[in-house]
């Protein structure tokens, strides 16, 4: 039938532009798409790349809207079908399955008494301060003063929201926005979904796997410290 010739010819056309990757994102060249065949919403690029994604719940007006953020040179945008979720990323579209009507932005009461096994693995030891001995710039590990866990305290691991702020460690006691410490690690805006802050009391200690705070440091007078690693 006509539908089913018109279904493959996209299917050719979009097949050079399109990559899943092992992390089992799709990828989509839209910036090339519209370099190829047209950058103003009305072009033969809209259609395209609105016939790619519409099998994943995305209008034709979700197509316009990409297209028009390029065109003004807009990255880090973000779009969300019934199904599926997509970033754009300097003129990239990435496309996973969105995680459903549940919210993600669900706080999980974590111990420091034993390894944290979920949503994240982080090992926990306990060690005297003779073994401390940090390696520079290894961001995948915390080290705290064992009297952290003093006072019966709630950790929780919870992803990052908008305005949340940490006073990092070095800073004297100053203050950074957590998308801050995002744009310096040159994060993409689907790597941003998936960071998770440890807290303590509601205060972040840690943006896992990027920054530290200053609270609860080792110091001169730590007799004991407990390294959190995550795996």
């Amino acid at each position: 039938s006509a539908a089913a010739l018109y279904d493959i010819a996209v299917k050719r056309l979009a097949s050079p532009y399109c990559l899943t990757g092992a992390d089992g994102l799709l990828r989509i060249a839209a910036a090339r798409i519209a370099d190829d065949f047209g950058h103003h919403a009305a072009s033969p690029a809209t259609t395209l790349l609105f016939e790619t994604i519409r099998h994943m719940g995305f209008g034709s007006d979700t197509a316009e809207a990409i297209m028009r953020a390029m065109a003004a040179g807009r990255t880090g945008l973000r779009f969300d079908s019934p199904t599926h979720r997509a970033w754009l990323d300097r003129g990239v579209l990435i496309i996973q399955p969105s995680p459903g009507h549940e919210s993600t932005d669900v706080e999980n009461e974590v111990s420091l008494a034993r390894d944290i096994l979920a949503p994240v693995h982080i090992e926990i030891t306990e060690h005297p301060i003779s073994d401390f001995a940090p390696k520079t710039g290894d961001n995948s590990s915390l080290y705290l003063d064992v009297r952290v866990i003093e006072g019966s305290p709630r950790f929780t691991l919870r992803p990052w929201r908008r305005g949340d702020r940490i006073e990092p460690f070095g800073m004297n006691g100053k203050s950074r926005l957590v998308s801050d410490i995002f744009t310096d690690a040159h994060l993409s805006p689907h790597d941003k979904e998936r960071v998770l802050l440890l807290c303590r009391n509601d205060v972040p200690m840690w943006v896992v796997g990027l920054r530290a705070s200053r609270h609860f440091a080792i110091t001169p007078s730590t007799r004991r410290y407990l390294r959190l690693h995550l795996c």
